[in-house]
């Protein structure tokens, strides 16, 4: 059986037909991504504790949902996360930026006993108060913001890598857009002015 497209035309009657829709504006490659600033409206429009936790889990650690979803008290302890990625990527141990001390003294066997879908749900509804483009309205743009924040800060390739939990650089490689403006800053302050 044939699927049509949106981009198809779609025929009415058999004399004239409609214009295809046009299709919102899509982000390109790696641009899903947000800034502090926007992660944190972001929780602050979300009414649940325990969602704004996970988005901040999330953002402060590079994880997806399913990652952070079947977190356990043995996974936190002393201080660090540790976390068996996804996608064959790296087991990596980080120190804990999160407080989940909450979710570590709760009776349940994982920290975070909700479903994928509700995080996706809570987090485009949330997304959608703050006002962000549509196609930043999935928690996967917080895994991309946290590369984001390390490679625009000045992280070297290999450790944003290892905090990722990329098997391989060139993983990490794919969020080294940068603007000219960010590399005439760069230039001017290793090679100053002549």
């Amino acid at each position: 059986m044939r699927q049509f497209r949106k981009t198809e035309a779609v025929t009415a009657t058999p004399t004239t037909t409609r214009k295809p829709r046009k299709a919102p504006a899509r982000l390109k490659g790696t641009d899903h991504w947000l800034t502090r600033e926007q992660v944190q409206a972001v929780c602050d429009a979300e009414p649940d504790p325990m969602y704004q936790t996970i988005f901040r889990l999330l953002a402060a650690h590079g994880l997806r949902v399913s990652e952070a979803l079947s977190l356990r008290r043995a996974d936190v302890e002393c201080g660090f996360l540790t976390i068996q990625r996804l996608k064959g990527s790296q087991k990596t141990t980080q120190k804990l930026l999160v407080d989940l001390s909450a979710y570590i003294a709760a009776p349940s066997y994982r920290l975070f006993p909700v479903s994928r879908s509700s995080v996706f749900l809570h987090f485009r509804r949330a997304a959608a108060k703050v006002g962000l483009h549509p196609h930043l309205r999935h928690p996967h743009c917080l895994k991309h913001s946290t590369a984001h924040w390390l490679l625009n800060a000045g992280t070297p390739l290999q450790v944003a890598s290892q905090y990722l939990g990329h098997s391989s650089i060139s993983s990490t490689a794919q969020y080294l857009n940068c603007s000219d403006q960010m590399a005439s800053a760069a230039a001017q302050q290793v090679i100053g002015t002549l």
